[in-house]
């Protein structure tokens, strides 16, 4: 009995290890060597990108080789399909243009040789025709130039100020009946220029101006009077300004002309004597604005150089503006009460000339082509 038992003991182990060797999984052998769905996917698009590079250049070459083989129909047909077909590089788009450009001229289509070609300047209005362009496709670009519709620039300027004298009032003895002037001014200026020619444009600058001014005069052997003037401008010069290119584009001088509008905002004063020997307190500067001529108009010219790069000029300006009114307002001379009684002095009755040297950075913005000869052809 004890040995049938152990009998059924080993015939029911050997079952149950059948049934569990039946259960389990094969074991992933090699996993490496079977690619996931992520790894097949890459390897599918680097696939189709390289060959979609291929078709590309093949289908550029196609097209050099049909316009060299003289079939243009076929050259413009090919461009169409390129176009559409193929997402091009700047480079690559740039040769597909150049070939249609040459095609339409080939075949005497001017209209669309020359739509063609405002479009190829509108990607790139500073293109320059190289050496080893299609001579048709030269003879198109040579016929246009582009220009910038408007620019904006930002200037910082340096002036010096001489003052044209009418009348030097003198109410006691002193020595030097024509005073000496030192005057500078620090300027800073937004402009907008509008292009309505290639060689013309307008503008139009709003510019705010700080002037100290420094008029002395001897009195005596030992003593000299001093008046001293700080003041403060903006104004709204608009003025003309023509350009002489020289075949050149990167160089191009030009010379202005036009008017502005000025605005006293604020002036204020500091007099006193000096005489040898004696301590002298110097008073600090007090409100002036009211004896002065606020509005003012002034006639303006003067030359730059522009140096161009794309989209980015960089100007010098040499500058000369001289104002209608003076500065001082004759009216009000004898307004100044303590001026006039304790340095005995009325401000003297001139118009400024301001020369001015300014330095700055202009953008040019919306390129336009436009045909040399009102046509392309």
């Amino acid at each position: 009995m004890k040995k049938l038992f152990n009998i059924l003991i080993i015939m029911a182990l050997a079952v149950a290890a059948n049934a569990q060797t039946d259960t389990l999984q094969k074991p992933n052998l090699f996993r490496n060597a079977t690619s996931d769905t992520e790894e097949n996917s890459d390897v599918s698009t680097h696939v189709t990108n390289s060959q979609r590079v291929d078709s590309v250049a093949e289908s550029i070459r196609n097209l050099l080789s049909l316009y060299s083989s003289g079939k243009y129909l076929d050259v413009l047909d090919l461009s169409k399909e390129i176009h559409k077909k193929y997402h091009l590089s700047q480079t690559q788009n740039q040769l597909r243009q150049k070939y249609t450009i040459a095609a339409y001229k080939d075949l005497a289509y001017h209209h669309e040789a020359d739509s063609a070609a405002k479009v190829f300047l509108q990607k790139d209005p500073f293109y320059k025709v190289m050496r080893f362009d299609p001579v048709p496709f030269r003879d198109v670009l040579n016929n246009y130039y582009t220009m910038p519709k408007f620019s904006l620039w930002m200037s910082l300027g340096y002036s010096t100020l001489k003052p044209h004298l009418d009348t030097v009032h003198v109410i006691i003895d002193t020595l030097q009946r024509k005073p000496t002037y030192e005057a500078v001014g620090f300027s800073a200026q937004l402009g907008f220029e509008y292009h309505f020619m290639r060689f013309l444009s307008v503008s139009a600058a709003p510019t705010f101006t700080t002037y100290e001014m420094n008029r002395s005069s001897k009195r005596s052997e030992i003593s000299t009077f001093y008046y001293n003037e700080k003041f403060q401008t903006i104004a709204l010069p608009i003025f003309v300004e023509a350009y002489w290119y020289m075949g050149r584009y990167f160089f191009v001088p030009s010379v202005y002309a036009g008017v502005q509008a000025k605005y006293l905002i604020q002036s204020k004063l500091s007099t006193y004597e000096e005489t040898d020997g004696v301590y002298l307190d110097i008073p600090s500067y007090e409100e002036n604005t009211d004896i002065k001529n606020r509005f003012n108009v002034a006639m303006l010219g003067g030359i730059r150089l522009n140096f161009n790069h794309r989209r980015m000029t960089y100007f010098g300006d040499l500058g000369i503006a001289y104002d209608l009114n003076e500065l001082n307002n004759a009216s009000k001379k004898l307004e100044n009460k303590p001026l006039i009684y304790n340095q005995t002095f009325i401000p003297d009755s001139y118009h400024i000339i301001e020369y001015l040297i300014r330095l700055g950075v202009k953008i040019n913005l919306k390129y336009t082509t436009i045909a040399k000869f009102d046509y392309g052809h």
